[in-house]
């Protein structure tokens, strides 16, 4: 029997962390798991000290057997970098994210002023929660491709002074805990898996100022030889032409289908605006030529994924990021797989947007610390 992976055993922990005590069939009804599964993971985590097993109250009969938690002391610093943003959170020692907030960075200005912004927010948001148990341990999604082998970011253009760099061992010196980081699309992933156990074999896409994308089969993320498995935004497509990419080639996706190649395009069209939020608002308004655009932009995406779809039999698309939401970049997405994707690859595929929205990486770097840390 395959053992359950670390994502799945985090998802039943917080379902019986939810609860006041869960019985195991109550357990596989919440988490639409096979009871067998649920019975093998119940008694690992028995194993580990994580959940322990008590009698309820009785209503006439037999006490019923009811699971909870082990409390364990101790919060996760969690965060997702992005270009000109941080969105960052606290969790517990049980895996559940207690708040987050987003604040402003520049990421071109190098990790040390962004570890400032982290410990900065973190202050501010455990004040908020009321908590002041340890912390014990950090995760960090970042955009940009990370070797496994060297827990580095590599060759990542638009983050000078982060490539190269051991941050785990950055993080740990700053703060004192230990520390693990992961691609942004892979941890959205994890994230995803982690709230939704019954997603089977998924590719998730994160489209919003760039696209990422990770691959899960039976809970595990696919990270390749090196971590850089997922890549989407450098893929050439037709349509981009000789436009020049961030990465210095000429004709990637990301200059046709990403939020920052939509803003390109459009300002070269006469439409200016500061931001992405900025262009979407204008769609939501009725401008017909941003929807345009943004309906283009997700068939540029839709090709890529369409040759996915071919290669890999997803049951599912999962997408995330800012521009999930917006209907007119989904549906060009969307008619596209479905045009140019095999009819037997997509006859029971199902393209949903992430329900764990900004969170979804906040989530995923969570499960990840928690087994490094608490777990431990």
């Amino acid at each position: 029997m395959a053992v359950p992976s670390a994502p799945v055993s985090d998802r039943i922990k917080q379902l019986i962390g939810e609860s006041e005590g869960l019985s195991r069939t109550d357990l596989a009804s919440s988490s639409a798991l096979a009871p067998s599964t649920v019975s093998q993971l119940v008694r690992q985590l028995i194993e580990q000290g994580e959940v322990e097993e008590t009698e309820g109250e009785s209503t006439g009969g037999r006490r019923p057997r009811l699971l909870r938690l082990r409390r364990r002391p101790g919060t996760l610093g969690v965060a997702e970098i992005g270009s000109q943003h941080v969105r960052l959170g606290v969790s517990d020692g049980q895996g559940r994210l207690l708040g987050s907030t987003e604040l402003p960075i520049t990421i071109a200005n190098g990790p040390t002023q962004v570890f400032d912004t982290l410990a900065e927010g973190w202050s501010v948001l455990r004040n908020e929660l009321d908590t002041d148990e340890p912390l014990r341990g950090i995760g960090l999604a970042l955009p940009g491709p990370v070797n496994v082998q060297r827990t580095a970011v590599s060759g990542a253009a638009r983050m000078p002074g982060w490539t190269e760099v051991d941050l785990p061992a950055l993080l740990t010196e700053r703060f004192g805990v230990p520390a693990v980081i992961e691609n942004d699309a892979r941890a959205g992933a994890i994230g995803e898996f982690s709230q939704r156990p019954d997603l089977g074999d998924f590719l998730y896409v994160k489209a919003g100022s760039g696209i990422g994308g990770a691959w899960m089969s039976e809970g595990r993320p696919y990270r390749g030889a090196l971590g850089f498995g997922g890549d989407l935004t450098h893929t050439r497509v037709p349509d981009a032409g000789q436009l020049v990419c961030s990465c210095g080639n000429t004709g990637c996706l990301e200059t046709v289908g990403s939020g920052a190649g939509i803003k390109r395009l459009l300002a070269a069209e006469g439409i200016d605006a500061d931001s992405l939020d900025e262009l979407l608002t204008m769609s939501r308004n009725g401008n017909a030529q941003v929807t345009t655009r943004l309906r283009t932009a997700g068939g540029q995406l839709g090709q890529v994924l369409s040759a996915i779809v071919n290669f890999l039999n997803p049951h599912t698309i999962v997408v995330g990021g800012s521009l999930s939401s917006v209907g007119a970049y989904v549906a060009g997405m969307r008619a596209v797989i479905y045009a140019d994707s095999l009819p037997i690859c997509t006859t029971d595929l199902t393209i949903t947007e992430s329900r764990s929205g900004a969170d979804a990486a906040l989530l995923g770097m969570t499960a990840m610390i928690r087994q490094t840390t608490l777990t431990s």
